[in-house]
């Protein structure tokens, strides 16, 4: 009876246990569906709670597509209320009190108000150190050709809102970003696209376009080869808040900040020594549609050609232009030639040797190229032999690793043939020692 009545209670309290077991379930569901549909609310509420205003309950009915993008923006992330940029009076329930000209309500900003109302905060050291943003950029844009134009009340110019976008503001690290670098030619197009409007400031419509087409455009968007982060795009070399055209002689200075190398051999030639008379980067390589001289462009007529300034007549110049496309065309066989090597079928080791020497020669190729800014027909010579070389010594080793093989393999023949013929000879010395000793039994048995 104990027995039984001792298990009961245990019975009993399994019983509560499990139910005890499912309440804590069910709640901890229901906790969680409420956070999650929380969520959701406050996300698709536009941030209500992140801005602290009533704007937003008014604007989600009669603009949902500005109380979406900026839920979305990083304004909302930092909390910025609707009112920190259109004024008004954020705690009001009717349109009326909310749109009051006693809380300077200031409605759809006009360009000059819209750059104050950024640099409201942007220019504060104080709000711009906490995310580590310049807060010099609208002093920077009044020193731009857009922020001069501006002065002079000039409303085609762009102000932030042009390329940041008004209500949706992403990080420039966001791909989908207007001022992601691979973004930045398409939203620099949407002026220096416009025929019409470059028109009325004589600049020419088709640079974007030109961009695209040119060396910088092609690595870019991955229709050549290299590193889409390493290139620069449209405000690498004009500048971004203070966009401004490059001076023309100062040029390589411009191109200097990735080309540094070209740009001091450019320095020491007789190029770079003339006064502002001398051929700069873009007269051989191009601006926008920037391009790589090949070999037969140092002996052409073709824009950028040396024949565009020096007459076959100047002997001296034709000499060197005559020299640098041969040794440039020599340089690419080389090159070429080093390629092949990698592709043939050698031992493990070996490869890796070649293959570290073609990396080799491609800098030393790389090389070549800039030490021709020097005009230098002696430095230029020098560089070619260490290519030249480079491959002739990486074709000894594969040779002689090769002819190391090939010995080594017939030491194997040798080695293995031996081996056979040791074998063979044993086998024969078992045998008779076997026929031996057959012979001798059938002796003994007889006797």
């Amino acid at each position: 009876m104990a027995y039984m009545t001792l298990k009961k209670q245990k019975k009993k309290i399994q019983r509560k246990n499990k139910i005890a077991y499912q309440m804590i379930r069910t709640t901890c569901k229901v906790l969680f569906l409420c956070g999650f549909s929380s969520l959701i609310l406050a996300n698709f509420s536009g941030n209500i709670r992140a801005s602290g205003d009533e704007c937003l309950k008014c604007h989600q009915i009669t603009t949902p597509k500005v109380s979406k993008e900026y839920g979305n923006s990083i304004h909302a992330v930092a909390a910025l209320s609707c009112s920190s940029c259109h004024g008004g009076n954020p705690t009001a329930t009717s349109k009326e009190a909310a749109h009051s000209k006693e809380h300077q309500f200031k409605g759809k900003l006009e360009p000059l108000d819209s750059l104050k109302a950024c640099s409201d905060c942007h220019s504060d050291i104080e709000k711009m150190k906490v995310y580590r943003l310049n807060a010099n950029i609208a002093n920077e844009y009044f020193t731009s050709q857009h922020g001069k134009l501006l002065k002079k009340s000039d409303k085609n110019v762009p102000t932030c809102a042009t390329c940041h976008g008004s209500h949706l503001i992403i990080r420039k690290k966001d791909p989908q970003s207007p001022t992601n670098r691979k973004n930045i030619p398409k939203t620099c197009s949407k002026c220096h696209a416009d025929t019409k409007l470059m028109s009325l400031y004589n600049i020419p419509a088709d640079q974007v376009a030109e961009y695209i087409d040119g060396v910088h455009g092609q690595i870019l968007y991955g229709k050549r080869h290299g590193d889409p982060n390493l290139v620069p795009t449209c405000y690498d070399c004009h500048g971004n808040h203070g966009a401004m055209p490059p001076e023309v002689t100062k040029i390589h200075y411009i191109c200097g900040t990735c080309h540094f190398v070209e740009q001091k051999y450019y320095l020491q030639s007789a190029h770079g020594n003339h006064e502002n008379s001398g051929p700069l980067c873009i007269t051989c390589h191009g601006n926008h549609k920037n391009s790589i001289p090949v070999e037969g462009l140092f002996i052409s007529e073709q824009k950028g050609g040396c024949n565009n300034c020096h007459s076959n007549q100047d002997e001296n110049s034709y000499k060197v232009a005559t020299t640098f496309s041969k040794v440039l065309q020599d340089g690419k066989k080389v090159l070429n030639n080093f390629e092949g090597l990698t592709t043939t079928v050698l031992q493990n080791e070996v490869k890796y040797i070649v293959k570290a020497e073609y990396d080799k020669a491609k800098l030393q190729f790389s090389k070549l190229r800039a030490i021709m800014h020097s005009l230098s027909e002696e430095k230029t010579a020098d560089v070619f032999k260490e290519l030249e070389s480079s491959y002739k010594s990486t074709l000894f080793y594969i040779e002689k690793s090769k002819e190391k093989e090939e010995d080594g393999f017939s030491w194997i023949i040798i080695g293995g043939s031996i081996a056979v013929g040791l074998l063979i000879l044993l086998s024969f010395f078992i045998s008779y020692l076997l026929l031996r000793l057959i012979k001798n039994r059938k002796n003994s048995k007889e006797l």
